[in-house]
């Protein structure tokens, strides 16, 4: 199943699990939310479906957005994630709550320029300072009034590799691609704060959730919507390994609703990071680009080097031999095989058939076991029907004693008696 299908399978979901005040909660049957409402629509809004789901999310987190806030308390999430929903839809938002939510945001920072969980908190942290910053300059605010959150950001580089969730801890893979897209914003991608978080990045192996701890509560936040964005930013190819492990991981996590959660189970966010994450590669896939890069990638490493075949590797007659090298002497012990099967040595010597039937079955049985061993450099059903054929005519041979030996005597003979008439 591609990404259009469970992408279109997720946005079915969606619209049934939508509750009955046309918000959505963390999975069907939940309490509605305005980071899960947002969530929800952004999906739709990729699918490109369900519009009328979309038009009543919307009117609900313009509804409800600040009245949550003034209940629940000042969270910074729930307005960048308005104006994430709102974005691909500001023709039909309506401008004042936009312009409501950007001076919110602006006026939330704490002193030092960055935000924190909640508005004013005095406590900065990255999660919501990466995400404040790639939504407001979305929505045109100048990064020369943001710069001293960007100061901030770049001071919180502990360590070479990148960016981690908490002071003093070693980088992570999510927060070092958060900070990276935001810094995107005023840096080249071949800068130098770049590339040893890059190299970090390509080193990544785990796709499961990363755990931030807050104070009563633990903050899950996805590893490849972030990791996938973040390299695609840096210029790393949407095919790349690194990648494409990733999408392998993704895959796995399919099934009828669109897409599990990392350790199970159906959720709007899960949904939500699936298509974030696979949308920005479907965007930066470019075929007049990269098949091209593709094509010229794959062929490359063949035309500097050749390719081996390891042999042994890890026992004591360890080898490693050219490809080319494999299948020129496996074509050679199969030759000697054939020639002695079909008795064409008997030009030169007066060997017992018996003699060369055994050696035939030695050379055909070696043979066997070197094509066995790496099938995938041989034509293999073609292969095996010549040899079959062989066997046959030299079963032929030792029971009826005609070999084609004496065939292509016969012919030979007859040619020459034709000759002289």
């Amino acid at each position: 199943m591609g990404y259009f299908d469970s992408l279109d399978r997720a946005a079915d979901w969606l619209a049934l699990v939508q509750n009955k005040n046309k918000g959505w909660g963390m999975s069907r049957g939940q309490a509605s939310s305005i980071v899960n409402t947002a969530e929800a629509i952004y999906v739709l809004t990729r699918a490109n479906r369900h519009y009328s789901k979309i038009d009543e999310g919307l009117a609900f987190i313009e509804a409800r957005l600040f009245p949550a806030i003034e209940k629940s308390g000042p969270r910074t999430r729930y307005v960048v994630f308005a104006l994430l929903a709102a974005f691909d839809h500001v023709e039909v938002v309506d401008q004042n709550f936009v312009k409501r939510c950007v001076r919110w945001l602006m006026d939330a920072r704490n002193t030092d320029g960055a935000w924190g969980h909640d508005a004013k908190d005095g406590e900065s942290r990255l999660y919501p300072t990466c995400f404040s910053l790639l939504m407001l300059t979305k929505f045109g605010v100048d990064v020369k009034d943001l710069e001293s959150a960007f100061h901030w950001l770049v001071s919180k580089k502990r360590t070479e590799s990148g960016w981690s969730f908490e002071d003093g801890k070693k980088a992570s893979p999510a927060a070092t691609a958060m900070a990276i897209l935001a810094l995107r914003i005023i840096k080249d991608y071949n800068e130098d704060i770049f590339t040893k978080p890059k190299e970090y990045l390509l080193e990544t192996s785990h796709w499961n959730n990363e755990r931030e701890n807050l104070p009563g509560t633990l903050w899950d936040h996805c590893t490849y919507m972030w990791v996938f964005p973040a390299l695609v930013s840096l210029d790393v190819n949407p095919y790349a390994p690194t990648i494409a492990q990733g999408v392998r991981f993704v895959n796995g996590l399919v099934d009828d609703h669109g897409w599990n959660e990392p350790f199970g189970g159906v959720t709007i966010r899960s949904q939500f990071w699936a298509v974030y994450a696979l949308d920005c590669l479907a965007n930066a896939f470019d075929p007049a680009i990269h098949i091209y890069r593709i094509d010229s990638e794959r062929t490359q490493p063949t035309l500097s080097e050749p390719e081996f075949v390891h042999i042994k590797i890890r026992g004591p007659w360890a080898m490693v031999v050219p490809r080319k090298t494999y299948r020129l002497f496996t074509y050679l012990i199969l030759s000697v095989s054939v020639i002695a099967f079909l008795g064409f040595h008997r030009l030169l010597s007066s060997i017992s058939r018996w003699a060369d039937f055994g050696v035939a079955v030695l050379f055909f049985t070696l043979g066997y076991v070197l094509v066995r061993k790496r099938r995938k450099l041989f034509p293999y059903r073609l292969l095996w029907i010549i040899l079959g054929c062989v066997v046959i005519l030299s079963f032929v041979d030792l029971v009826f004693g005609v070999s084609v030996l004496d065939l292509f005597k016969k012919l030979e003979i007859f040619r020459w008696n034709q000759t002289q008439v």
